[in-house]
């Protein structure tokens, strides 16, 4: 005798299909995660091209994040990979964001526009 919802076969057999979905689901948040930790972390160390640094780190795929969420052993990766492509990285820090106009007290200011708005604030 069927129950309501189907045989016991059909409900397993939704079951199932319901747990490849889930696991496809995490799959492609981790996928998404790890695309946009290291997009950020690349933005942050001033690379010009992030699409083809992280191409030539060998994408996502290479990128493993630590039991915090950041992507593990990034100091060495950095660094290995700025020796390799220094023309694909800014020479200086970009610009912390959030930063202010008036009272940064940051000297080395990459913002040609900060620049200049500091330059006429000495002027008058």
């Amino acid at each position: 005798m069927e129950e309501k919802g189907g045989s016991n076969e059909d409900s397993e057999a939704k079951i199932a299909e319901l747990q490849s979905q889930l696991d496809e689901a995490k799959g492609n948040y981790t996928n998404l995660n790890k695309q946009q930790k290291l997009e950020a972390a690349l933005r942050k160390a001033g690379a010009k091209d992030v699409d083809y640094v992280g191409y030539k780190l060998g994408g996502i795929d290479k990128v493993e994040l630590d039991d915090e969420g950041n992507i593990a052993n990034w100091d060495n990766t950095l660094s290995s990979i700025k020796e390799q492509m220094p023309k694909y990285f800014n020479d200086t820090q970009p610009i912390v964001e959030g930063a202010s106009l008036k009272g940064d007290n940051n000297k080395n200011v990459t913002d040609p526009f900060v620049a200049l708005s500091r330059k006429y604030e000495k002027d008058n």
